[in-house]
């Protein structure tokens, strides 16, 4: 689990709007690697369960294994679906269709793939209430 510290900035029910400050754990990684970019701040909305006040100091935490879930759910499944479209697209040239040219086939059968995937998964994203285990939340007030 992640944990960071933020201050909460407003509330709205069961959610709210909080300033993350860059941690001690952002030496360890590359710059320009996570959402904070070159920034020093950064803007979140969160689930609150505990009932944080705007202006308390407030730990947010994510789950470590959900980063790698929308990592591979963002970026495997339409690359994925790109190199099984691109073989399925050069059987298909060299089968059914050796007139053509497979590799063309492979090319286009390979982007129709990945971008049906991309687009897949957007809307996946898109749902109501869509995947709470990926969003942080607040654990504890700290001040």
């Amino acid at each position: 689990m992640y944990l960071e510290e933020a201050i909460v900035l407003e509330t709205a029910g069961p959610v709210a709007r909080v300033k993350a400050v860059k941690g001690e754990g952002c030496g360890a990684c590359t710059p320009g690697s996570c959402a904070f970019g070159g920034a020093e701040e950064l803007l979140l909305e969160v689930d609150n369960p505990v009932g944080a006040l705007v202006g308390q100091r407030v730990a947010i935490a994510l789950e470590a294994g959900a980063i790698l879930k929308a990592s591979l759910l963002a970026y495997g499944v339409p690359i994925l679906a790109a190199v099984l479209g691109g073989v399925a697209g050069g059987l298909y040239g060299a089968w059914f269709a050796p007139q053509q040219d497979a590799e063309l086939l492979a090319f286009a059968f390979g982007g129709m793939a990945f971008a049906a995937a991309f687009l897949g998964v957007r809307a996946y994203d898109r749902r109501p209430g869509r995947h709470m285990e990926f969003r942080p939340r607040i654990v504890r007030v700290l001040e």
